[in-house]
């Protein structure tokens, strides 16, 4: 058997990256490594779906993690701490349950990487709604109704959210009420560590994606805008690159962003309403 990679697995927050740095770090180290060779050591008949997971587009199952588990040679304590971290990516649709494990991936890392958070943080972080009823709140006919949210909100959003988000949104500081009771938008932004943001923030973008292409076929093309394109570029200027790309967003909603406006956009250089403009304000 090949000598596992040296670097403990608990120094990583994301299975997928150990697998590729372990990959890279044994195709440079010997000749004729490959994804084949690899699949073949961990008892798969094809490299294909060692291939699907470490792009991103599955998860290992339980008999693979335990084999890989033993192809490394793991201590108890790594191969918990593997097994967990490939848990957290198969519930990253359900909140509670990732803060649960990112608690406990804590604890069994004991070195700080991942740090225990709070829920209403990782929600409001991760999830697109929570972002939209915040400025749904500044526009002018808000109700404060969650059935109201919910039907206002052009994909999809149950009452039940509508009414965690407004609460985690108070919560966080994100909103309060002015003298007469009525919620408006704080000035705050919410502080985090690294490893929490990113984490959330990635699924913040899985779900803004999964919007854009909802809506391709369910707005009419009047009502939005995806445009996309190709060309060479020098690796060097990508620096550059997003600095540009984030000055046109702060330009583009400094000339655009109107609190008395009466339908609310998300942008990803993809124009997309997010909630419905012909829906009344009459509370529900």
């Amino acid at each position: 058997m090949d000598t596992p990679k040296s670097t403990s697995v608990l120094s990583f927050t994301d299975y997928r990256v150990y697998l590729n740095e372990f990959h890279h770090s044994k195709k440079r180290a010997r000749q004729g490594w490959s994804y084949s060779v690899w699949a073949k050591k961990l008892g798969l008949k094809s490299p294909s779906a060692l291939l699907m997971i470490l792009r991103g587009q599955r998860n290992p199952s339980d008999t693979l993690t335990s084999n890989l588990n033993q192809y490394f040679a793991h201590s108890p304590r790594e191969a918990q701490y593997f097994t967990d971290l490939v848990k957290l990516e198969k519930q990253k649709k359900d909140p509670r349950l990732s803060v649960l494990l990112m608690e406990k991936l804590a604890r069994q890392q004991g070195e700080g990487t991942f740090r225990q958070v709070n829920l209403e943080m990782f929600s409001v972080l991760s999830n697109w709604y929570y972002y939209a009823i915040r400025e749904l709140i500044r526009m002018p006919g808000f109700v404060e109704s969650p059935a109201w949210i919910s039907r206002k909100l052009r994909f999809r959003v149950s009452p039940t959210q509508a009414s965690q988000a407004l609460v985690g949104l108070i919560r966080m500081g994100l909103i309060d009420r002015d003298a007469q009771g009525r919620l408006r938008a704080t000035n705050d932004h919410v502080e985090t560590c690294p490893d929490v943001s990113s984490e959330a923030i990635r699924r913040y973008h899985e779900q803004t994606l999964d919007n854009v292409r909802t809506s391709l076929t369910a707005v009419p093309l009047t009502e939005r805008e995806v445009v996309a394109t190709c060309f060479p570029m020098r690796s060097a200027s990508l620096p550059h690159a997003k600095e540009l790309l984030r000055k046109f967003l702060n330009d583009f909603c400094d000339q655009l962003e109107d609190p008395q406006g009466d339908i609310l956009y998300g942008l990803q250089l993809s124009l997309i309403p997010l909630t419905r403009k012909e829906f009344g304000t009459t509370e529900i």
